[in-house]
């Protein structure tokens, strides 16, 4: 949680215009410390200006309709990210224990 604390605290206290020299280079060293998941993600386009990242990402496309997997993989390479999800697939339920498979097949014998 250290970079989106970090983050978090450049957008309470620093100004992107006067501060940007600060900005650039905290930008730089998270990049380069390949820490960037969803959350530090959004962190830093709430804060960033769009063309800053779009300059950064060498695209045109509107950075708030990119997630962390249209990101270059140096940038996310220290972090676990959620995999993608394909298309509209419904989530499944969630898998049923052993334990919990075994106790409903013992009330239906009874």
């Amino acid at each position: 949680y250290t970079w989106p604390a970090v983050w978090k605290a450049c957008q309470n206290l620093l100004d992107v215009k006067k501060d940007f020299a600060w900005i650039n280079r905290i930008f730089e060293l998270t990049i380069k410390s390949g820490s960037v998941n969803e959350l530090l993600f959004n962190n830093m386009r709430g804060f960033l200006p769009p063309q800053y990242l779009q300059k950064k990402l060498k695209t045109k496309e509107d950075v708030h309709q990119l997630t962390v997997h249209d990101l270059p993989p140096e940038w996310t390479c220290n972090v676990k990210i959620r995999r993608k999800r394909k298309g509209n697939r419904k989530s499944h339920p969630p898998r049923q224990t052993n334990a919990f498979q075994n106790a409903r097949s013992k009330a239906q014998t009874k």
